[in-house]
């Protein structure tokens, strides 16, 4: 399209019955011909206009849950383990095939946890630095007034 208004803009002069005259895009794409050429790509670019701007059919997704599964959920967030104890077999199209293990099994059977633990009753105290001396309780010589000067207030 642009190439063909480009070419309009060369010849927009040109000789019908031996006179020069100067055209308007419409009637220079009649007299060239070019008008059905020029048609073709404006259709077709409001086809895909149309086509961008047409909107596919949509899926929708159901939020309403029922209200065993909705009472699962929230007896699920009052549990120590919710995705444990939480029954989404309530659910519609659940997949029951799908087992989650939430918790890792021990590595070695014989792992006794109170053997893991670090005894630190034999360590020797651990020095700690001493916190700095405490000011003695007197009256400070400096004047409890802001060091930042308040504008003067004119009363009127």
């Amino acid at each position: 399209m642009e190439e063909i208004k480009a070419e309009w803009q060369q010849k927009k002069e040109v000789i019908v019955d031996g006179v020069e005259k100067k055209m308007r895009f419409k009637q220079w794409l009649e007299h060239t011909k070019r008008d059905i050429e020029y048609a073709s790509l404006d259709a077709s670019r409001a086809e895909i206009s149309s086509q961008l701007k047409k909107k596919e059919d949509c899926f929708m997704i159901d939020t309403q849950l029922a209200p065993e599964a909705r009472e699962a959920i929230r007896n699920a967030g009052f549990a120590a383990k919710p995705l444990s104890a939480a029954d989404l077999s309530g659910l519609l199209n659940s997949d029951d095939s799908v087992d989650f293990q939430l918790t890792q099994p021990p590595v070695d059977a014989d792992f006794n946890e109170e053997d893991s633990l670090i005894d630190l009753s034999e360590e020797e105290d651990v020095a700690m630095p001493s916190s700095p001396p405490c000011l003695p309780d007197y009256e400070s010589p400096f004047l409890t007034v802001p060091s930042t000067p308040c504008p003067a207030q004119h009363q009127a």
